[in-house]
């Protein structure tokens, strides 16, 4: 059984829970708005205030494993690629 503070989303592929909510939160917004969020949105709606460094290195965390997808320098283009 996985640890409290990770979801296995593969063979040696762990989520922590907080990358989990970041996940789900571009989801709900996306879903409640009918447009992806910013990055402050989605800080401010996971309760993290800085969203530079807090809510980026996040961000980069999951593109790099290929979860999410944005284009550098446009809004609102977060989306939600990979199976977590």
């Amino acid at each position: 059984m996985p640890s409290a503070a990770l979801t296995q989303i593969g063979p040696g592929s762990p989520l922590t829970d907080r990358q989990r909510e970041v996940i789900d939160m571009i989801g709900i917004l996306t879903r409640r708005y009918g447009f992806a969020p910013t990055v402050r949105e989605l800080g401010k709606a996971l309760g993290i205030k800085s969203a530079g460094s807090g809510i980026a290195d996040h961000l980069r965390t999951l593109r790099r494993r290929g979860l999410i997808t944005w284009i550098p320098g446009r809004a609102r283009t977060l989306k939600v690629v990979g199976a977590p």
